[in-house]
Order: structure tokens, then C-alpha cells, then sequence
């Protein structure tokens, strides 16, 4: 998968797009968007829910799906995204997280999240994958659980 680009994310309209939160549970997906197509990130899909870790954090549970490669099969990555509680400025994002590449979590990708409006007043999440450093405090991870959130209130799209 692209090491960088930007990508959006919509609260999902659509009820055939699922979520596999376990190999036998499958749940239509909250959130759906692509890459940017500017960033050659277009054949990248990213579908979520919204969840709850076992230490009762709400977060969005990602699944990132590259389909980049013509002929190749789909490849499919882990990822979370919690609310930013060490945001200062309107300028950091509003939710961070990460996108594992392997199943040891040893490779990932850093994501923000910005919640932003479109042309008629709809929320969206814009989002920036980058190479990720680690840091202090870096956003909790989730525990793979994916319970649906108890509330929606810090969820506003």
C-alpha cells in the first residue's frame, strides 16, 4: 500500500457494503471512501465502524482495501482512529490513529483525521496517511473487539 496520501471518508448510505469485524461477522460499515485520486490513491478503499475498546474508549475501526495492482488480489489492513483528547489548535487533527501493514503491528502507517463539511453541509473525515514516527503519547490502540460504540456524540458524522 501507498506509504502517503490523503483520502475522505462518508457516513456510509449504501447497506451492501460490510464490515468483517471477525471471519464470521459481517456488519454494514458505518463509513465508506478512496484515496485520493491525486495522490494515485484512488483503487484505495476505506470502510469503517464505529467501536468501543475494552478500556471503553470510542474509536473508529478501519480497514484499508488496496486494489492498486491490476490482476492482483485485494489486500486488506487494520486500522483505528481515536478522538485527538491532545488537540490544541484548530489546525491538528481531530481524530489520530494508525493502519497496520503486517499482522505483528512492527509496520504501520500514521492517519489523522480532520472532520470537514462538503458543498451542502454534510460532515466528512478527510484523512492523511503518512509514514509513521513514534512519539509520547501516541493514540491508543484498539482491542480488536469492534463493540459499537455506546453513544454517538463525539462521532458527528
Amino acid at each position: 500500500m501507498k506509504k502517503s496520501f490523503n483520502a475522505a471518508i462518508f457516513s456510509n448510505t449504501d447497506n451492501a457494503i460490510v464490515f468483517s469485524k471477525s471471519k464470521d461477522e459481517k456488519v454494514t460499515a458505518n463509513y465508506n471512501g478512496n484515496g485520493a485520486r491525486d495522490d494515485g490513491a484512488d483503487k484505495i478503499q476505506i470502510i469503517g465502524i464505529k467501536a468501543l475498546s475494552a478500556a471503553g474508549a470510542k474509536y473508529l475501526r478501519l480497514c484499508f482495501i488496496d486494489r492498486s495492482i491490476p490482476g492482483a488480489t485485494a489486500s486488506y489492513y487494520n486500522g483505528a482512529l481515536f478522538i485527538n483528547d491532545k488537540r490544541t489548535e484548530d489546525k491538528q487533527p481531530d481524530y489520530t490513529g494508525t493502519v497496520d501493514l503486517d499482522r505483528e503491528g512492527s509496520n504501520r502507517l500514521r492517519v489523522a483525521g480532520w472532520i470537514k463539511f462538503d458543498r451542502n453541509e454534510k460532515p466528512f473525515l478527510s484523512l492523511s496517511v503518512s509514514e509513521f514516527q513514534a512519539t509520547a503519547g501516541d493514540a491508543q490502540e484498539g482491542d480488536g473487539t469492534g463493540a459499537p460504540a455506546a453513544a454517538d456524540a463525539d462521532f458527528p458524522f
